[in-house]
């Protein structure tokens, strides 16, 4: 790429850039925080009988726009957490126009400080994966646990007198809880499948 050519990049390129390798490695989802990104850079598609806007010249974007995004960002509200997924995801369309050449120097993007990762919780897929190498006996609870949030302890208390499978319901009685408080725990469609078959006396224990 000539320095001329370099000049007219826009951020649309960059992001025709970003969506191609999301292609070419076959991920089924769409990049995390792009779609704020698009808002942030007024950036719009082609649509029929309306002209495209591709956003600003590459060249624009600097270490003082990340800052930028991230204080407008915060100023709408929006966690740290969250303002960083566009910010890496800014900082890979970035990235990838200096590799397809695009790009002769890529500005450093500044992310926010975010609390560190909750330990020990699973994604969606790989809570699936943990189901399939559990015994069955186990999968309400599990089940149970993963959708509700519901501590272990307050689980292994529940008896069949709080279960309303009509209404998807689990009712927690204050004595059960950490803050003494009762509340009404949502069952999860799946669940609840599983716990028709299951139904016992009002006095058992739900998950043995």
């Amino acid at each position: 790429s000539t320095s001329a050519d370099a000049r007219k990049v826009t951020y649309g390129d960059l992001r025709k850039g970003l969506l191609a390798k999301y292609e070419e490695k076959g991920n089924k989802s769409y990049p995390v925080g792009l779609n704020e990104l698009d808002e942030y850079f007024k950036f719009s598609a082609a649509h029929a009988g309306s002209a495209t806007n591709p956003g600003p010249l590459a060249v624009t974007i600097t270490p003082a726009t990340s800052r930028a995004f991230a204080t407008t960002r915060k100023a709408e509200g929006v966690g740290n957490a969250t303002i960083n997924r566009s910010l890496s995801c800014l900082r890979l369309m970035l990235n990838l126009g200096k590799e397809d050449g695009l790009l002769s120097v890529v500005p450093k993007v500044h992310v926010r400080p975010e609390p560190p990762a909750r330990k020990g919780f699973l994604e969606r897929e790989k809570f699936d994966e943990l189901l399939q190498l559990l015994p069955s006996h186990l999968h309400p609870l599990v089940i149970f646990l993963y959708t509700s949030g519901v501590r272990l302890g307050e689980a292994l208390q529940i008896v069949w007198s709080q279960v309303d499978l009509n209404r998807r319901l689990i009712t927690l009685e204050g004595e059960q809880t950490k803050n003494a408080e009762p509340r009404h725990v949502p069952l999860h469609p799946h669940l609840v499948m599983l716990l028709k078959e299951l139904e016992g006396d009002a006095d058992d224990r739900v998950f043995d």
